[in-house]
């Protein structure tokens, strides 16, 4: 080492008091030393970081799992709230009691049972390898459990101090199964869910993956095949998880839900794993949450009413009217009917010349009757002038289609806005859009010929006389010019026939709500550099084609305008790579869509405005501007929406409410409707998508008892009818 620095301080000083050919010499060996050593401390460095690779990735990893933690922490911190509202501020949960279940792997009668707020201490001591089924009838708050273990298991996780004891706690992640396709490895569709809902990268999101440092809550098995169907797909799923997905010789942790019945009739279980049971409510707890839920605000005398009723839940008068609110959701329903005034007298067994009314006739009143009730009641708490009858027909079309989803192997229970548009029927739709294309193509075209002519009429009807002259009249590089431009023009208004005809849109464009997860930030400060350099590359040589006959000083802002530009849109379009848009709103991806194809059209605009500037000295700066900017503009709109680079996914979602606006089956602000409806408790955020509070309430919306609704067109009513128009 010390001769290496003698070297090196030694030669540069020799050379600097030499001269001729000695200093030459001198400045050779010089050289010679610097490049060894600079191939030398490459190496080194080279073997430095694969030696400290592992330790590294370590953590990096273990990085990404705490920031893992705080996301689905605050996700599903709020998903938990709006599961236990019911309806108004300061709503309590109905408290859910759950049983361990006698299977092959739990030990035989141990009857240990708990609250809704200790089931993550019930899975830490109790659950078989970390592998948890939760059962339940409908309603009886499957979902609500396991959100409430999965926030328990991600605080306990965040308060651990020790970073060796919290690299050794998986991060619970909650997972919607119905979105499986089960011909995917579990591994690899889980994977992909981190990097959709979370924006992690794929490297770091397989690796938590696979060292099972992510515990999969799987929420829906009951939910993957039609109701009356052979559970085909789930009993498929089931195997996968017990072939596929374990630790070593035992199964991995995961937490899963499902109907009870549901998953007996499957006849293979989840192995290994301990299986509880929701327990129905008891008397005590229905009327103790009306109590506190309708008795608090309710009228004294309809609060009377309410009073006899409940006395009648452990008489044998009252055992129908137990059954009837015995879950979670029931109860909802009935402290909503409450709130709506109505009348407690109702939920009772019926009595009439020719008897009580039979078990069946009493449940399917007593459902109707809660339900007719739950959607009105909701929406006039936000807005009390608004028509429920018209919103409440809205959302019977939702449900419809979501039917008409399950039928052709997508998810029955998510709404998802980039893939709505098949309900105005598949083939309608694509070509609406396809022609839409050529149209935007063709105006583009229509408004740049216009500004060559100066927007002048004369001027247009000159300039097309002149070009349907006979041939003899034109040069041949006209000729030539001309039948250029007629192939480009042929060719892109191919290309935007198929791009509108395409089976399948994603929102494409940059994500600006990235910038709110680490992971995110962290992406955008690494992509930013590189593709700022190759921005500026790209501009540098675009703006030499053009700079030529340029000043300097002209020729310089030029380079800088379109340069600037072109930098911008790579680092902020690599950078900023859409999500899907889970775990953020799920509007948010068309929203990007939209926003990004105009920022770029925009921009593309502003850079010829800026580069073709120094022409226009001492000529109509008024119809120069006017002209360079709708020429930008116009181009990269045309662009980028008929090569699908952006907006495609907006375009065919607008076009496809238009089209069911004209037949009065949704509304024009879909988007909108949907947010009011979940702000309203009648629907939830699952990652990218809207869902159903309930099955029940969705199934209900999709058969009711007596249909009272008329489309304005029923033959649009699912894709299968307006497909074929």
């Amino acid at each position: 080492m010390v001769a290496l620095l003698l070297l090196a301080v030694g030669l540069p000083v020799r050379a600097w008091g030499a001269s001729g050919d000695e200093f030459n010499r001198w400045v050779g060996l010089s050289n010679v030393l610097a490049l060894s050593l600079g191939v030398v401390g490459f190496l080194l460095n080279v073997v430095d970081r694969r030696w400290h690779a592992d330790e590294v990735f370590a953590k990096r990893l273990d990085q990404a799992a705490d920031e893992l933690t705080d996301q689905a922490l605050k996700k599903e911190s709020r998903a938990l709230r709006g599961l236990l509202a019911a309806g108004q501020s300061g709503s309590a949960a109905a408290d859910v009691r759950f049983a361990e279940r006698l299977v092959v792997f739990a030990e035989a009668g141990s009857g240990w049972s708990g609250h809704l707020g200790e089931v993550g201490l019930f899975y830490q001591d109790h659950a078989t390898g970390g592998r948890l089924v939760i059962l339940g009838d409908p309603g009886s708050g499957k979902t609500v459990l396991a959100v409430q273990l999965l926030v328990q298991t991600l605080e306990a996780r965040q308060e651990q101090p020790d970073g060796q004891t919290r690299r050794l706690l998986p991060v619970p992640v909650r997972a919607s199964l119905p979105t499986w396709n089960v011909d995917v490895p579990f591994e690899e569709w889980l994977t992909r869910r981190l990097v959709a809902d979370y924006g992690m990268r794929r490297q770091e999101a397989t690796a938590l993956v696979a060292a099972r440092r992510v515990l999969p809550m799987l929420d829906g098995l009951d939910e993957m095949d039609p109701q009356d169907g052979d559970p085909q797909r789930a009993r498929r799923a089931v195997a996968r998880l017990n072939d596929e997905y374990t630790a070593g010789e035992r199964g991995a942790p995961l937490v899963l839900t499902c109907r009870n019945d549901e998953y007996l009739a499957l006849g293979q279980p989840v192995r290994p794993a301990t299986e509880v049971v929701i327990q129905p409510l008891t008397p005590d707890q229905i009327r103790d949450y009306l109590r506190l839920e309708v008795g608090t605000s309710a009228r004294p005398d309809t609060w009377k009413g309410w009073q006899l009723l409940l006395d009648q839940l452990d008489t044998d008068v009252g055992i129908e009217l137990l059954h009837a609110l015995n879950t979670p959701w029931r109860l909802t329903l009935a402290v909503t009917y409450g709130r709506a005034n109505g009348h407690p007298s109702s939920l009772l067994r019926q009595i009439d010349a020719s008897g009580a009314e039979d078990s069946d006739a009493y449940h399917s009143r007593v459902r109707k009757l809660l339900l007719e009730q739950f959607i009105p009641t909701r929406i006039r708490v936000l807005d009390s002038t608004a028509n429920t009858a018209q919103i409440t027909a809205w959302l019977r079309t939702v449900a419809r289609h979501l039917a008409w989803q399950q039928q052709h192997g997508m998810a029955g229970t998510d709404i998802v806005l980039h893939q709505w548009w098949h309900i105005a029927g598949s083939r309608r739709v694509r070509r609406w859009h396809a022609c839409t294309n050529v149209a935007l193509l063709v105006a583009g075209f229509a408004v740049i010929f216009s500004a060559f002519s100066r927007f002048d009429p004369l001027a247009v009807t000159d300039t097309v006389r002149y070009y349907l002259s006979p041939l003899s009249v034109f040069y041949f590089f006209y000729i030539l010019v001309g039948a250029f431009f007629v192939l480009v023009i042929t060719a892109w208004c191919q290309l935007a026939w198929s791009t509108g005809h395409q089976e399948m849109v994603r929102p494409k464009g940059a994500s600006l709500q990235q910038l709110h997860t680490p992971q995110g930030r962290r992406r955008l400060a690494r992509e930013l550099p590189r593709n700022l350099a190759v921005g500026f590359g790209c501009g540098f040589v675009l703006s030499a084609f053009v700079v030529g006959s340029l000043p300097s000083e002209a020729a310089l802002v030029v380079s800088l305008a379109v340069s600037f530009t072109f930098a911008l849109t790579f680092a902020l379009t690599a950078g900023l790579t859409p999500l899907d848009a889970a775990g953020f709103n799920p509007r948010d991806a068309l929203r990007n869509d939209l926003v990004n194809w105009l920022a770029l059209s925009l921009a593309a605009g502003l850079s010829l405005l800026l580069s073709l500037s120094p022409w226009l000295k001492g000529r109509d700066w008024g119809i120069g501007l006017l002209f360079i900017a709708a020429f930008g503009f116009v181009i990269t709109l045309g662009a980028t929406l008929t090569s699908g680079l952006a907006a495609n996914a907006w375009l065919r979602y607008v076009l496809a409410l238009w089209l069911t606006r004209r037949e009065g089956i949704l509304p024009l602000g879909f988007g909108r409707f949907l947010n009011r409806c979940h702000q309203a408790g009648i629907l939830r955020e699952s990652g990218n998508a809207y869902q159903f509070r309930h099955l029940e309430l969705r199934d209900w919306l999709q058969h009711p008892p007596q249909p009272s609704y008329q489309a304005a067109s029923p033959n649009t009513l699912t894709p299968t009818d307006t497909a074929q128009n």
